[in-house]
Order: structure tokens, then sequence, then C-alpha cells
């Protein structure tokens, strides 16, 4: 795995539970430099496609690498089945167990979204930058994901601020959690400047009519940030499917806006 470490975890706030954590550095990594660091989600997905759950991981160390980007990529792997609802979902979902398409949940999920963070905040964090030279401050540290690792992101810069200045959401399942993202949002007060970063392509799921109610949903969460005087855009992806390929492609971009690196 090009320049990537990989260690195992206890996660203290989720009972203990032993999580891989994946850890990318530039290729030109210098120990007298500090980097920027990005939190991400599904760590088994982001570098290596042999450790990617479909066989297709993100890409990013080859990416970052090829564009000379220097940053440092904390990947957290997911749990397995239904713990990956449950640590990324910020509140309790009673519904999903009905729906046809998640036939495998045969109860309700998600609410453990809160121990997740404090996992990334209060114990991963500290230990990265004890361990890397990195620039510990907010306007340097991200935090990424897609999917329900779009949500849990969202989710993690509102709730910590004070840690996380951009956020990188790509095709988040906000369906989740509606009623309440929408009533978090709207309880939200602005302390510190945000940047966020959201995303849903044309094609991400078979049924057009839901597809295009997901991509107003995101829109209407775009329109909420900004009514909240954070500075946070929608991208429409013409091609976006819901996979890594699609991801991989349009990551970098994203990256480069959040930390100014381009015009775009």
């Amino acid at each position: 795995m090009l320049n990537c470490q990989v260690f195992n975890f206890r996660m203290k706030s989720l009972n203990n539970r032993e999580r891989k954590i994946r850890i990318f550095t530039p290729k030109n990594y210098d120990k007298k430099v500090k980097y920027p660091v990005i939190y991400m989600h599904d760590g088994q997905n982001l570098f290596d496609d042999d450790t990617a759950s479909y066989g297709k991981s993100w890409n990013i160390a080859n990416q970052f690498n090829n564009h000379n980007m220097e940053y440092i990529v904390v990947g957290i792997d997911s749990g397995e089945g239904i713990l990956r609802m449950n640590e990324l979902g910020p509140w309790r979902n009673r519904w999903i167990k009905d729906d046809k398409d998640f036939d495998f949940i045969k109860n309700e999920c998600g609410g453990e979204g809160d121990e997740y963070l404090q996992f990334i905040v209060n114990e991963l964090k500290p230990w990265v930058d004890a361990n890397y030279t990195t620039l510990t401050d907010r306007n340097n540290t991200c935090i990424a994901g897609s999917s329900m690792g779009g949500l849990i992101s969202l989710y993690g810069i509102l709730k910590y601020p004070h840690i996380f200045s951009k956020a990188a959401c790509l095709s988040s399942a906000f369906w989740f959690s509606e009623e309440h993202l929408i009533e978090f949002i709207r309880l939200y007060v602005p302390e510190f400047k945000l940047k966020i970063h959201l995303d849903f392509g044309k094609r991400e799921v078979n049924d057009s009519l839901r597809n295009d109610y997901l991509v107003n949903f995101t829109k209407v969460i775009n329109y909420k940030l900004i009514k909240k005087a954070i500075q946070s855009r929608f991208e429409l992806i013409d091609n976006g499917v819901h996979n890594e390929s699609s991801w991989e492609e349009r990551f970098p971009g994203i990256i480069r806006w959040l930390y100014n690196k381009t015009d775009n």
C-alpha cells in the first residue's frame, strides 16, 4: 500500500471495538514539515483495491502523489454489517428495517454517531498529532466521506466546529435522518468559519424519481447551511453514480477547493 501505515486501534468510546486505521503520508513526507490532515470513513475503501469492499478503492494515495497534494489522510475502517450504519448514523432510524433495499437490517439502526466522533476527536486525533507532523489547528483539519460517511461528516463538522473547519460530503445519505438533520442545522449557532462541499450524482439510484428527490433534498441542506452563514456549495454530478470510481474522480478537486488550491 503506497505511503500507508496500518494500525489496530481500540475504540474506547465504542466499548473497545477494534478497528484498523490506515494513515497515508505524502510521498516526500518530511518530519520537519507539518501537514494538514483529512479524517475519512470507510478506510478500507480509500487506498487499496485489494482491501476495498467492492474491489475498487478511491485510489487516494496515487491520486494525491500524482498531483503533488501534500496531506495526511487518516482512514478509519468501517464496522462490518450493521455496525457501519450504527456508527455513521447520528440518530436512530426506525423504519429502515421495512425498506426492501436494506433487507439485511432486521431492526432499527444508527445512533452511535456521537460515540464514533468522540473516538475521532478525543482518541484518534491526539494520537495522530503526537505521532505525525501535523498542523493541528482547525483550519488544517478536514472530515470527509461518502454516503453514510457524508452524513457523519456533516454532523461532525457542525458538532465539532472547533476541531474541523472543512467537510467533504459526497453522495451523502441524508435520507437516513432527514427530520433530525434539518432540526440539527436549525439549532446550529455559527461561531466559526466553515467550508463544506456537498454533491450528488444524477445516476446514484436506479429509480429516477427517488434520485431526483435525493438531489433536491441535498440542495435543501445546502441552502439551509448557507442561511447559517456557512460557506457551502452543492455540485450536481452529471455522470455521478454511487461507487468508489465516481468518488475517486472528483475527490482531488474537492480537496483543492476546500483548501483554496483552485479557483474553481
